[in-house]
């Protein structure tokens, strides 16, 4: 039998997988003994264990490629490496938290570039050295210089920033190809889905492999890139590679989103609206309750035999139930022949339009302390521009608070690479480093001159 992309020989299967937190992968699991668990979904009816549980296919891969490769999350009874499917489905399913995400995205790195003198992102310094405007002319050239796979440097990171707020992680890949003495740099922003680590042990240099399917039947055929984290560089498929991973939280191998103390609120509003839709499209909401007794056997038999429906309850469910080709609003069983006498209930449905109205409401609110925001950033709808309302003073407690710990933590990671790339293609550009200005930066400008008029 022929060894597969990692030489995987089916006698090989049973590979032992190094020591593991459960808590730093488990996205619901925190370790107690078992007799003082904290808290212990099977005992609740949940959605999420469903929603997360990995199908069979994807069981298996994991099981063959135990000690091997990484998954994003591990339960007690396996993978579940779908939770990073949730996460990612969430921005389309929930309303709010989409909005959140574009909203987060516009004012972290809605602002304009400009370049400052090389900064520790960690640390401030109150003077710095002014830069003249051909430095920052010669600076920009060289970032434009730099392929990008989403076409610009402003999209890449736009790119990255949207993943690491979806799913908490962002994976940008950089290498480094020379042609005839001449050097050439790239960037990728690689989508979190198409990243495993590989199972290396704590002190080891950790590679990420890349692969755009996980299936033991796709890596048989395709070997995925196994490129070291940054700021190793190695030689892969004939350029220099390195990755470097922006990882939200505390976590062994992959971070976790912002906005996950909120996952039971997003999935609520995915709940409520496809109920709605359902009910909307299929027009079928069971509002009244009929219980009858079953027909006599002696004659039900006689009428199947001839084709019919076997008995009244049958009748009564091929043809006001769901179950009909044009249905109502009936649920209909049978009791036993010789029963007590027909039930028949009516059921109030819940057309309670507050009740909604004060169920999503909670929801939003849940979702928008997730992410750090407010109401007024992202639904304030009222005419009288920016500057009325409170929302610059929203905007500026937020920034302080939030916004700009996010910008510095993206811009962090790409400033590092564009240091790396400096180092090896032009060292006169290692001193400088790239800075998102604020979104509303101009509105305070204004504001500042009118206040000195």
């Amino acid at each position: 039998m022929a060894n597969n992309a990692y030489g995987i020989h089916e006698s090989d299967k049973e590979l032992t997988c190094p020591p593991c937190d459960w808590s730093t992968v488990h996205p619901f699991y925190h370790h107690q003994p078992k007799s003082k668990r904290l808290l212990t979904f099977e005992k609740l009816d949940n959605p999420f264990p469903k929603e997360i549980t990995d199908t069979d296919e994807l069981k298996a891969f994991f099981r063959a490629y135990k000690g091997i490769l990484v998954p994003f999350a591990v339960g007690q009874h396996g993978t579940q490496h779908s939770l990073l499917r949730l996460f990612n489905a969430m921005p389309e399913l929930s309303t709010t938290q989409g909005a959140c995400i574009m909203k987060r995205k516009a004012f972290v790195l809605g602002g304009k570039f400009d370049v400052v003198r090389s900064r520790d992102f960690d640390f401030c310094f109150e003077e710095e050295q002014e830069i003249i405007p051909a430095d920052k002319l010669a600076y920009s050239q060289f970032l434009n210089d730099i392929f990008y796979k989403a076409g610009s440097l402003k999209k890449e990171i736009l790119n990255a920033f949207e993943e690491f707020d979806t799913n908490g992680n962002a994976f940008i890949e950089v290498q480094i190809s020379e042609t005839l003495g001449q050097q050439t740099a790239f960037v990728t922003h690689h989508k979190t889905e198409r990243c495993l680590y590989l199972a290396t042990s704590e002190g080891q240099q950790k590679y990420v492999a890349i692969s755009p399917e996980w299936s033991e039947k796709y890596l048989d055929k395709h070997s995925p890139l196994e490129i070291p984290l940054f700021p190793t560089f190695e030689e892969v498929e004939g350029n220099m590679r390195s990755i470097i991973h922006i990882k939200n939280g505390n976590f062994e191998w992959y971070g976790r989103p912002q906005s996950r103390s909120s996952l039971m609120y997003q999935y609520r509003e995915f709940q409520d609206c496809n109920y709605l839709v359902k009910q909307s499209a299929n027009n079928f909401v069971g509002q009244i309750f009929i219980e009858v007794e079953q027909s006599n056997p002696d004659y039900a038999s006689i009428q199947h035999d001839a084709g019919q429906h076997a008995s009244f309850g049958e009748r009564l469910e091929y043809n006001f139930t769901n179950r009909s080709g044009d249905p109502s609003t009936i649920v209909a069983t049978e009791r036993g022949f010789g029963a007590k006498p027909a039930l028949v209930k009516q059921f109030t449905p819940n057309t309670n339009e507050n009740w909604y109205k004060v169920t999503g409401e909670i929801a939003e609110n849940k979702i928008l302390v997730s992410h750090g925001l407010t109401r007024k950033l992202v639904f304030d709808d009222k005419t009288g521009g920016l500057t009325q309302g409170g929302f610059m003073d929203n905007f500026t407690t937020q920034e302080v608070t939030h916004i700009e710990q996010d910008r510095n933590i993206i811009l962090s990671a790409f400033n590092r690479i564009f240091e790396q790339l400096a180092v090896f293609m032009n060292e006169n550009m290692k001193d400088f480093s790239l800075v998102i200005k604020s979104p509303i930066a101009k509105i305070r400008e204004h504001e500042n001159t009118d206040q000195s008029l």
